[in-house]
């Protein structure tokens, strides 16, 4: 993925005002106020979930890039209390986990996928009234308006350039997919909350409710909708 770099150096006290922006803006990224937790605080809170040592263990994980991954192996069913505690703990502490048995690792990811479903929308909202954008987020209406308009405006509810953060994909065996433009994803003053802003007025839209969603594609091969003839 190539990324926009400056042909040349500049000098830092130019850079002061596009700085000062981003640091206002609900979409910059604050500096960690506190160190990572260690292992032996993750540790704690799973253990705090009724899933303790040597059932539950964590250590890196090649297959995750090698960050530190909690695994949890075979056991007695984990309960639903348990489960959402897990949940809670990942999210919390910025951790993986990950489960020996399938039917436990379907379980924990179904239930994180609803609880996030349920926290990005609301954290969504928060950031656009943060910006003053909330209010000015407008709807969407299939029988008024086609798929690529409303997501014209969202782009310029955010102030970009039309058609240059997201484009969509229409896929015959899923519901209709946002991504962003590959051109989006740049490390320029303000490149990132370009994306963050769109990507949070969909959140905060009314288009989960007709089966459009953002995402992420991957190596997934996109079935393009057939051509009339």
């Amino acid at each position: 993925m190539a990324l926009a770099v400056p042909s040349g150096f500049v000098r830092a006290e130019s850079l002061i005002p596009a700085l000062a922006k981003l640091a206002a803006s609900p979409w910059a990224f604050p500096a960690p106020s506190t160190a990572p937790p260690t292992r032996e605080q993750v540790m704690a809170r799973i253990s705090a979930c009724g899933l303790r040592p040597p059932r539950a263990s964590i250590g890196k994980d090649p297959g995750m890039g090698g960050e530190d991954v909690v695994r949890i192996g075979r056991g007695p069913a984990i309960s639903l209390r348990q489960r959402v505690c897990l949940v809670k703990a990942s999210a919390d502490m910025i951790t993986f986990v990950m489960f020996d048995d399938p039917d436990e690792q379907r379980a924990f990811v179904k239930l994180e996928a609803e609880k996030q479903a349920k926290r990005e929308p609301r954290e969504a909202r928060r950031r656009l009234r943060q910006a003053g954008l909330l209010d000015k987020l407008p709807r969407y209406d299939p029988h008024r308006q086609t798929l690529e308009s409303y997501m014209r405006s969202l782009e310029a509810l955010c102030g970009v350039t039309s058609g240059s953060v997201v484009e969509s994909f229409h896929n015959p065996r899923k519901p209709s997919l946002l991504t962003p433009q590959p051109t989006s994803l740049d490390l320029s003053p303000g490149g990132g909350e370009r994306l963050f802003c769109v990507q949070d007025a969909i959140a905060a839209s009314n288009l989960a409710d007709h089966g459009i969603h953002f995402g992420f594609v991957g190596n997934e091969i996109i079935e393009e909708p057939a051509k009339a003839k």
